[in-house]
């Protein structure tokens, strides 16, 4: 009886031996195993995606600028002569602070075309003016504008962007024309996705205090800003 158990035993384990182990294809895949499919084969399906990230910048679209030759004390509040609530200002160009605002999950370069308008007989300049110097001061109802930035930086500036001292360096600006001046990455906003990123920009200049005609209320000054954005990796 137990040589007959034995060999069954022996017979069983032959048996376990003997038999193949399959192993169970991976999710997505497909195994070959018979040699009749080698020529048929498996198709292989790619479908496509495309990643843009997230843009989201803020632009403001308006502003106001207040030309003040004179100089006089005047009250202003969000843009606009308020005398009951204003702050004080003897600018002789007035502009509140704007923001470029970027919650992009990227890098943003930033680029602007600015085109200066006039209307009256306001001019505008390409250089500063030096009232103090009687003998070259224009005698026109000319203004020197700019448009002025301030530095990318994760919180909203609040500090005013002066107008430049030298007009002819490499800082932070664009002496504005009735023609269009390009200036192409101004500021590099850094990634926005964990903290909004800001640009802060206005415009600034100087005005000719006693032209050979007045100044009256119809010589104004103003622009276009036409800002365009470039993601970076």
């Amino acid at each position: 009886m137990k040589k007959v158990l034995s060999f069954v035993l022996a017979i069983a384990l032959v048996l376990a031996v003997a038999v193949p182990a399959f192993a169970t294809a991976a999710p997505g895949t497909t195994e070959i195993v018979d040699p009749a499919r080698l020529a048929t084969g498996v198709t292989n399906k790619i479908t496509g995606q495309t990643s843009v990230g997230t843009l989201k910048v803020t632009v403001p679209t308006t502003n106001t600028v207040i030309l003040n030759p004179y100089g006089l004390s005047l009250k202003i509040k969000d843009g606009v002569i308020d005398n009951d609530n204003g702050t004080a200002s003897t600018a002789t160009v007035i502009t509140p602070m704007q923001y470029i605002k970027s919650e992009s999950t990227s890098k943003v370069k930033v680029s602007v075309v600015a085109t200066g308008t006039v209307g009256g007989n306001a001019k505008l300049s390409p250089t500063a003016i030096d009232n103090t110097d009687t003998d070259n001061c224009p005698t026109t109802n000319s203004v020197c504008l700019a448009l002025v930035w301030g530095a990318a930086s994760g919180t909203e500036p609040t500090a005013a962007v002066a107008f430049p001292s030298d007009l002819d360096s490499d800082t932070k600006h664009v002496v504005l024309a009735t023609r269009a001046s390009e200036k192409t990455e101004m500021e590099t906003l850094a990634s926005g996705e964990t903290a909004a990123q800001y640009m802060a920009f206005n415009l600034a200049g100087n005005a000719v205090k006693a032209p050979a005609t007045p100044w009256t209320a119809k010589d104004t000054v103003g622009a276009t800003l036409a800002f365009t954005f470039d993601l970076v990796a």
